[in-house]
């Protein structure tokens, strides 16, 4: 197999896409294996399966070549050699790891580390060991209490140090003892999305960051959007531990380079807090998802957690905390309350909305004047990601990320100014709206000239780039749920577009994407483009403002109890303004 000249053994009839992966091979599968998108055209040869429909279907539209199988379709009935090629590897992403932060919280983390010096035990002094640490402690203005795994050797450590050591405290729990020397104290935040997972390594003595790390969710090999996911986790017999253990191991895998590249032990890591959406949150913990995927779509559990670390397995601190913040309700998980929280949405004024655009799109509203919060999910599925779509691809180097009209002429810049490689979410918004300019796509969604606009007649895999009508349909109604969702919360909070004082567009696809662009698909309101405001990551922002202040925790509880979360399939008028959200104007 290449790449790596890899040799496996698989069992036969297996599927090759499955030896792939066993091969430690990473491959691009945006449609989650069902032979939609076309993005796993491989080279094989040897003992294969004869053709799908699907594939034969590809070969006709000139999707796949001679000598080429979908990795999805095609299985290896003895002995076979393939070869993936270079636009069917997952890449290096683009991921939006900043963000906007507005407002201000008390710098008051839940981790502490206390100098104490203990008058030492005597005869006429002779309280326990236990008591006389806790009683330093008070007498120091600081409630806490020891935990069994501290008890164990409190003794011995104690008399080591000669009774002059540090304590740290998660909380009001004792988790360590040390010498007093200068030690760093750290706390590490993730934002845990359906496509892609950030790490932010925090100094938690001063609030500095040290270092983030991000990769992409692995979990999108089992299903590229979360009712995929929850349909694997309910069908396979494994499959809630495989996809808990898979971002389980690429935590600990961000935990270790984080640390590395701040040259920190991961054992200075006292605390770990979570931002994600609610399916995200569940596969994370194990708890079974199902719920959220059947009318009337309740979440197990909503409300913040205080768990230890060490039970997900991550290699931190051995008695380190984990924090994870508070859901609204439904699919409205945390990583939205990350978003009300970095922007101080809650506390603004005048009416507004805060968008966070990815596959599964959360959007908030504030009331022009109670200022109360209504919010709401709407499935966007992968399509504005690059799933699904012919030549799509996620935001990496070469992907296609500006389509511009200049002189009449169509141009196109990559990411990292590299060969084309596909088309990313913010491009394929760039190119309906080009086609539109060019009235070569009808407001219905309908493509006027030709089977495709073509971006780039070929590419180094000599592939052709463009975006096809099938292509349009699949953006047409991720476009729709979002804007349909937008229309629904607006109506809710009883105001007309035009009345909206500010729109915050968070997470990558709205930080990188075209406002203006994104406005004439009829994708956003059509506001004044200075009200359009993108604060990127500002969910991975509130889960460092977690770590760093308690008093945004105490935050977080109440906005969630205040929030009220619609179901967006019950609202009365939902198929309507759906299909009148379809069209691109």
């Amino acid at each position: 197999m290449e790449p790596g000249g890899r040799r496996i053994r698989t069992a036969r009839g297996a599927l090759v896409v499955d030896a792939i992966r066993q091969a430690g091979v990473d491959m691009e599968t945006p449609c989650d294996g069902r032979g939609r998108c076309y993005r796993c055209a491989i080279e094989a040869s040897g003992a294969l399966s004869p053709l799908s429909e699907i594939e034969e279907e590809a070969r006709r539209l000139g999707l796949m070549g001679a000598g080429q199988r979908l990795a999805c379709q095609v299985r290896s009935v003895g002995p076979t050699k393939i070869r993936v090629p270079e636009f069917a590897l997952t890449g290096i992403a683009q991921i939006m790891a900043d963000g906007t932060q507005i407002g201000h919280y008390s710098f008051e983390p839940n981790v502490r580390r206390v100098l104490l010096r203990l008058v030492p035990p005597s005869v006429s002094d002779d309280v326990a060991d236990r008591e006389r640490l806790e009683r330093a402690l008070a007498d120091a203005g600081i409630r806490a209490r020891c935990t069994l795994p501290i008890l164990a050797n409190l003794g011995q450590k104690l008399r080591g140090l000669q009774f002059h050591c540090a304590a740290l405290l998660v909380g009001e729990e004792i988790i360590d003892i040390e010498a007093p020397d200068a030690a760093p104290v750290c706390g590490i935040a993730f934002d845990i999305g359906t496509t892609t997972v950030v790490a932010y390594l925090l100094d938690l003595l001063t609030g500095h960051e040290l270092a983030v790390v991000s990769a992409l969710n692995p979990q999108s090999r089992f299903g590229s959007d979360v009712i995929s996911r929850i349909t694997f986790a309910a069908e396979q017999s494994e499959g809630l531990r495989v996809l808990a253990r898979t971002v389980r191991t690429l935590m600990n895998d961000l935990i270790k380079k984080a640390c590395t590249k701040a040259k920190v032990g991961a054992q200075r890591i006292y605390e770990v807090s979570v931002v994600g959406n609610a399916a995200m949150q569940h596969l994370l913990l194990a708890i079974d998802p199902r719920s959220l995927a059947l009318a009337p779509y309740v979440p197990t559990t909503t409300g913040s957690l205080n768990l230890r670390a060490a039970s997900l397995g991550l290699n931190v601190h051995p008695n380190g905390g984990l924090f994870i913040l508070p859901g609204l309700g439904g699919f409205v998980g945390a990583d939205t309350m990350g978003v009300i929280l970095a922007t101080r949405f809650h506390v603004g004024q005048g009416a507004a909305l805060a968008i966070d655009i990815g596959t599964n799109t959360e959007i908030v509203g504030r009331e022009p004047d109670s200022g109360r919060l209504i919010a709401l999910s709407t499935p966007a599925g992968p399509a504005f990601e690059g799933g699904r779509i012919t030549s799509g691809c996620r935001g990496m180097i070469g992907a296609i990320q500006r389509v511009r009209l200049i002189d009449g002429k169509v141009g196109v810049e990559t990411i990292g100014n590299a060969n084309p490689v596909g088309i990313c979410g913010s491009g394929l918004i760039d190119a309906l709206a080009v086609m539109r300019q060019l009235g070569l796509l009808a407001a219905s969604g309908r493509v006027l000239q030709g089977a495709e606009f073509l971006l780039v007649k070929e590419d180094r895999q000599q592939r052709k780039l463009g975006v096809t009508q099938k292509d349009v349909r699949e953006l047409q109604l991720a476009k729709a749920a979002i804007a349909t969702g937008i229309k629904m919360v607006l109506n809710e909070i009883g105001i007309a577009e035009k009345d909206l004082r500010e729109i915050l567009l968070a997470g990558a696809f709205g930080n990188f994407i075209d406002r203006a662009n994104a406005q004439s698909i009829g994708l956003l309101p059509g506001i004044a483009i200075e009200k359009v405001r993108q604060v990127g990551n500002a969910a991975g922002q509130g889960a460092k403002l977690a770590l760093v202040s308690k008093a945004a925790r105490v935050e977080a509880e109440k906005v969630a109890r205040e929030v009220r979360v619609l179901n967006l399939a019950q609202q009365a008028k939902f198929q309507d303004v759906f299909l009148e959200s379809m069209a691109f104007n």
